[in-house]
């Protein structure tokens, strides 16, 4: 799966290069990676679960134990071309894996302790268009994809009445597909700082399936492993991200540092829900990000290139 996004650029670069009437007008290809580190505080994260017991019956949970604050690294690489002057297109792949736990006191589906663990990677897949209308504004269109595949443990432990230790444990694939449109803008402090602000509106549609591994207690193991309705659910939110670039125009390098928050408020039926309730549920992503990359032109002149904020090139 780790292949998928490079692959996915190299197609996109190759396509570009082959199609473009490259002698008649020049490709400016920026080419680099980028690492976040993100706080993540997910819609799940809300008290709210469903528990499939093997005789079909259904638990609600609504005072479920809070998750701690994922925190996680975030890296890949990036690919941009600049084309027929004003367009812009963009592919990135980012990977990571986080874990959060949480514990306390329950009333469902039994009176004592629960602790539950999710371990997680996730595969996010981003591609965006754009058009400048002036030097620094730029109106684009993104795509992301996000598959997330992870593992569920659930432990509940009765201390009173008759003493018993439960065990399940299950495997998940979460698939979200996040439209958005938005302004990207430059602001040139210097002829080696620029100010780059984005922000943008986000729709998202996703669905959730989990299915069990395990289910066990100290009496007896189970092996009528109950079904998990796939979950669907939709939201709405916006992202931004503001950074500081510092261009190197002799290596025609820039390295960027600045922040990023994204908010998406979700939307599910009573019918659509999963392992998970996500209703009215807000999802905070939050953090620090740092790019660097490589710009290179097919064009042999470069004096009278539109001004784009990223390093210069000398006349030649």
């Amino acid at each position: 799966m780790l292949k998928i996004g490079p692959l996915f650029i190299a197609i996109i670069a190759s396509w570009l290069l082959l199609a473009l009437p490259l002698p008649a007008r020049a490709v400016d290809i920026s080419i680099g990676g980028t690492v976040l580190f993100n706080w993540w505080n997910p819609a799940w994260n809300n008290g709210k679960m469903l528990l499939y017991s093997p005789d079909l019956s259904i638990q609600q949970i609504t005072n479920a134990p809070r998750y701690s604050i994922i925190q996680s690294y975030n890296y890949g690489p990036d690919l941009r071309l600049r084309f027929l002057r004003y367009w812009e297109i963009a592919a990135s792949f980012r990977y990571s894996e986080g874990n959060t736990s949480a514990s306390g006191l329950s009333l469902v589906p039994n009176p004592g302790r629960q602790l539950m663990a999710i371990s997680y990677d996730l595969y996010d897949i981003y591609a965006s268009a754009g058009y400048y209308l002036l030097e620094f504004l730029m109106p684009y269109a993104g795509l992301r994809v996000e598959l997330l595949k992870n593992e569920t443990e659930f432990d509940q432990i009765r201390p009173i009445m008759v003493y018993n230790i439960t065990h399940a444990s299950m495997e998940g694939e979460i698939l979200k597909f996040t439209p958005e449109l938005g302004l990207h803008i430059a602001v040139p402090l210097s002829s080696f700082f620029t100010f780059v602000f984005d922000f943008s509106g986000t729709f998202q549609s996703g669905t959730d399936r989990f299915d069990y591994k395990n289910i066990f207690d100290q009496w007896q193991p189970r092996f009528n492993f109950p079904p998990i309705p796939v979950g669907r659910y939709y939201a709405i939110g916006c992202s931004t991200l503001a950074a500081f670039k510092f261009n190197i125009p002799k290596i025609d390098t820039s390295i960027s540092l600045g922040g990023h928050y994204r908010l998406l408020r979700y939307i599910q039926k009573k019918g659509d829900r999963s392992f998970f309730d996500l209703e009215g549920s807000l999802d905070h992503t939050y953090g620090i990000t740092c790019s660097i990359e490589y710009t290179f032109s097919t064009g042999k002149n470069h004096d009278n290139r539109l001004w784009v904020p990223r390093p210069e090139y000398p006349s030649r």
